[in-house]
This record gives C-alpha cells, sequence and structure tokens, in this order.
C-alpha cells in the first residue's frame, strides 16, 4: 500500500516500504504507521554485521524494512514487552551505511546524525529525506528473544484518523 495522504496533513505508512514511499515522506512529516519493525540497538547492529561477515544469515532480511534504534528491556510477567525508548541515532552511525546498503529503509530515532550518515541516507531514498514527531502508536509486540541486546520485531497499527 502506497503512503496515504490523509487529510489533515498526516500520512498513513505501511511496512515494508518501496522506494515510492521513501521518496513521498519528508521531514516534518506526521506518520502513522503499520506494519512490522525491528527493533535493534547498537550492540545488536555490531552482531548482525559480524555474523554478516562470518558468513551467517541475519535473522531477518532487511530489505525495505524499518528499525527502531531503541534497548527494549525484558518485558514483566502478563506484558509482551518491556520499556522500548529510543536510543540516540548517531550511536549506530558506524552500522547505518551497511544497513542502507542490505536494503534498510527507514529508521527511527532520536537526536541528530553525522554528515557522512546524512549523504548516506539521500543515496539511499535518492534524495536528502527524513521523518521526525512520529506519533504514539499502539502496539503489539513479537520477540524474536528475550535478550535485550537482541533484533526484536514487533508489528505497529496505525491509529485510525481522527
Amino acid at each position: 500500500m502506497p503512503v496515504e495522504p490523509l487529510g489533515d496533513g498526516r500520512k498513513r505508512v505501511r511496512a515494508p516500504l518501496s522506494d515510492e514511499d521513501v521518496r513521498a515522506l519528508h521531514a516534518g512529516d506526521v506518520v502513522l504507521l503499520s506494519g512490522t519493525v525491528y527493533v535493534a540497538r547498537d550492540a545488536a547492529h555490531k552482531k548482525l554485521l559480524e555474523d554478516l561477515d562470518a558468513g551467517i544469515p541475519l535473522p531477518f532480511d532487511p530489505t525495505a524494512q524499518i528499525v527502531y534504534y531503541a534497548g527494549p528491556t525484558p518485558e514483566r510477567p502478563g506484558n509482551p514487552i518491556g520499556s522500548a525508548g529510543p536510543t540516540t541515532s548517531m550511536r549506530l552511525d558506524p552500522y547505518t551505511v551497511a544497513m542502507l546498503e542490505l536494503g534498510l529503509k527507514g529508521i527511527i530515532g532520536k537526536g541528530g546524525r553525522g554528515p557522512a550518515i546524512r549523504e548516506a541516507l539521500g543515496r539511499a531514498a535518492d534524495r536528502p529525506a527524513g521523518c521526525e514527531n512520529l506519533e504514539q502508536l499502539p502496539q503489539r509486540f513479537e520477540l524474536m528473544d528475550p535478550d535485550p541486546q537482541a533484533v526484536k520485531r514487533f508489528i505497529a497499527r496505525a491509529a485510525e484518523s481522527r
């Protein structure tokens, strides 16, 4: 499903993302995001790339996917996941170019990015791009591994239009 502009200026987005989807998003857009989003912080990205270099298959195909830079904590009994606040995006700069080259299309994080990463993001999107002000969404989480440093997968469902 392509990016759907809503009457109130927000955009509905469904992961995974196509090149066309990425080109339809701009800095400052408020999006309602649905679909699979992978959660991984710096230690998980380091391990992903080490495994790839060692010929070990990745636990997911990053092509057209979105990664949320966060360090989820273990869940409490009865909850699908613990706290999952964003981690500083710049901490992931050493791994970002390689992930973009693997086909990653979206990144959710906090804070600025270095010049080399902003340039790489522009190349990956075929133009400078970014989104901010992501709206808090109700989410259903599906954990791939209980280790807080591991890659997690969750399914986000956008709230209905207001």
